[in-house]
Parts: C-alpha cells; sequence; structure tokens
C-alpha cells in the first residue's frame, strides 16, 4: 500500500502500510534499521499510536544491544 522512511529519535525507521492476510485489517510493518540483527521487523494495527509504539520497541532495541555489548565484553 505504502512505505515511508522516517527518522525516529535519530534512527532510521521504514514504516511500510499493507491489509492483513488474516482478516483484511490495515496493518503498519515496521523496520527499525539499525537494529535488523536483532529484529527483522514487527506489525502493528493502524489503530495503535506510532509514537508511542515507536519509542518502546527503541527502547527495548537499546537494551538489547547493551546486554549484547556487556556480554561481549572482554574481563
Amino acid at each position: 500500500m505504502g512505505t515511508r522512511s522516517i527518522i525516529f529519535d535519530g534512527e532510521p525507521v521504514r514504516i511500510c502500510r499493507y491489509r492483513s492476510d488474516y482478516d483484511n485489517r490495515a496493518m503498519y510493518a515496521i523496520c527499525m534499521l539499525n537494529y535488523t540483527k536483532y529484529v527483522r521487523s514487527f506489525s502493528v494495527s493502524v489503530g495503535v499510536n506510532l509514537r508511542k509504539e515507536l519509542d518502546l520497541t527503541l527502547t527495548q532495541m537499546r537494551e538489547v544491544e547493551r546486554s549484547m555489548d556487556w556480554l561481549a565484553a572482554p574481563v
């Protein structure tokens, strides 16, 4: 249906709008481009607050990255 690339909190994000095969509901597929090694993309319903969803996901991805850096740090 359409793709838009944005910068959210300094991070590149790609948002694609599509229709669900299951119930034909409008959905967004969201890809945090700097974090694709952890999560390729995730989908949310069009009715959700995208800013809140992006903020929550970005916080989680940054925590995962910090944890991975901590695990890889030499002792």
